[in-house]
């Protein structure tokens, strides 16, 4: 492993001793330096020899939030790594969003889990560094020669890594798509031969999956400067989403394997469960025969954000998510793992019996909404399955799409009563439909309902609060789905 250099920021003498003795022993390729302050660690790390930034949540002069907020005000390029004293998500998401690039919560035996949290900060941002500054492949489709003018001149203002390739016509775009590989697709909404959604179809049915920037509206060249300074950090967020696509996808691969597996063996063989009568518990392993888990990893695998993949892939929520789920229900999720042994994620959940439900609370309870014409937009197919199932169960029409485009195509042909749509969707995601109804068929803004497995984004969170739309997190039951249609039909009336 290459040397890294450590900047550790802490105040407290014995913390000081106890990391640069464990360090020296068990990791002597980390090199420590130490530092008392904030002030001091920003003295420091300005000179720019240190590989990660390690610091405690309290210190002399300030907090770890000070520290990352003077970090970035300054665009100090260093990865922060934060040494926090509770493992509370809300801090945690705190800390995150401020800019940390990982976390450490100061239990017992932390230290042992130190040199990998800071190797991966390291690597990550590596990585992250090396994507930033790659060159990106760009086709720009725009027929205004003064606002093809204008955006070139602000990419190479504000962003010197794309390259530019530029085309005319909507449909020579889909051709130059069909014979070469591009990063971004940079498309004016209003093309004289095709429209931006009719551009989008053809890449869909043409099985063309890129990642594209539309630009519609109009105004001054001021206004068009402005907006511009923020295209790159526009089609960076385009890029992660694409990133996240391509593992969906193989997730999803690997979902209709299981599928295929659980047809070809006895359940048995793929999952062993276990009833114990006298405790009260239902036990489910789930068994894998791969290499096994480390200790380092094993200690942290259900903490909030932790991840081994590299930036841009995975969020490190899905275990976490998975272990408050099934904490909510009064069981626990725990793993049994040695190296070279594979793995074991055990659920196990309590035996209740559900309560009877009395006359007077059955006459209280309101009845369900049947018969309406619904919409599901989602781009996986287990939840358009799971939906049709559950809606059908209530005798509602329900027709399925799986993104945007085809939503709005169903959506001038036909008439809906509700629209249930996902967020993440290729070619048109949920807010863009939202956003495309209001300007062509508002009354149904009314009817929208916009589902979300990624409940801690801010920018779904700030969508909901704006538009008023009904939102609905996955993963739900049939008493949520129940109540939000009940929600809106109770609007409409």
């Amino acid at each position: 492993m290459d040397s890294i250099r450590v900047l550790y920021v802490e105040d407290d003498p014995v913390d000081q001793e106890l990391t640069h003795r464990h360090l020296g022993r068990h990791a002597p390729h980390i090199k420590l330096t130490i530092a008392g302050t904030v002030a001091e660690a920003l003295e420091r790390v300005t000179v720019g020899d240190m590989d990660v930034l390690l610091a405690g949540s309290r210190l002399p002069d300030g907090t770890a939030l000070d520290l990352l907020d003077a970090v970035k005000a300054r665009g100090l390029e260093v990865p922060v790594v934060l040494v926090t004293g509770s493992g509370d998500a809300d801090v945690t998401v705190r800390l995150l969003k401020a800019g940390a690039t990982d976390y450490l919560v100061k239990r017992p035996e932390y230290l042992a889990t130190l040199p990998v949290v800071l190797e991966s900060a390291c690597r990550w941002f590596r990585t992250a560094s090396e994507l930033r500054r790659a060159p990106i492949r760009l086709l720009y489709a725009e027929h205004h020669p003064e606002d093809m003018a204008l955006t070139l001149r602000a990419f190479d203002e504000h962003d010197r890594r794309a390259r530019v390739e530029t085309v005319t016509r909507a449909r020579e775009a889909l051709a130059r798509l069909k014979a070469a590989h591009y990063d971004v697709l940079l498309l004016d909404n209003r093309m004289p031969d095709l429209s931006g959604i009719e551009v989008l179809k053809e890449l869909q049915a043409e099985g063309i999956r890129i990642p594209v920037v539309m630009v519609t509206g109009e105004g001054d060249e001021d206004t068009a400067v402005q907006a511009f300074k923020q295209l790159p950090s526009t089609i960076e967020n385009v890029l992660a989403h694409r990133r996240l696509a391509d593992e969906k996808d193989g997730l999803a691969v690997l979902n209709d394997l299981a599928k295929s597996l659980v047809t070809i063996k006895d359940l048995d063989e793929v999952l062993r469960t276990r009833a114990d009568a006298a405790g009260g518990r239902v036990c489910l392993d789930v068994e894998d025969t791969g290499p096994g888990i480390s200790a380092e990893i094993r200690d942290r695998i259900f903490e909030p954000f932790f991840t081994t993949k590299p930036v841009g892939q995975g969020t490190g929520l899905g275990l976490s998510l998975c272990h408050g789920i099934v904490e909510g229900h009064g069981g626990t999720l725990s793993l049994v793992s040695e190296p070279g042994h594979g793995a074991i994620f055990r659920v196990e959940l309590p035996v209740v019996t559900p309560p009877a439900t009395t006359g007077k609370r059955a006459a209280e309870a309101a009845p369900v909404v049947t018969g309406m014409r619904i919409l599901v937009v989602d781009d996986e197919r287990l939840v358009l399955q799971l939906l049709g199932e559950m809606l059908g169960a209530d005798h509602h029409t329900v027709d399925t799409v799986g993104d945007g485009t085809q939503a709005l195509e169903r959506l001038r042909r036909t008439s809906y009563d509700l629209i249930l749509s996902d967020v993440r969707m290729p070619y048109l995601d949920g807010p863009g439909l939202y956003r495309a109804l209001e300007r062509r068929l508002p009354d149904l803004c009314r009817r929208f309902v916009l589902m979300t497995g990624d409940v801690l984004s801010a920018e779904v969170q700030t969508f909901l609060e704006q538009t008023g739309v009904p939102g609905l997190s996955k993963p739900f039951d049939r008493g949520e789905l129940r109540r939000v249609i009940q929600r809106v039909a109770g609007a409409e009336r």
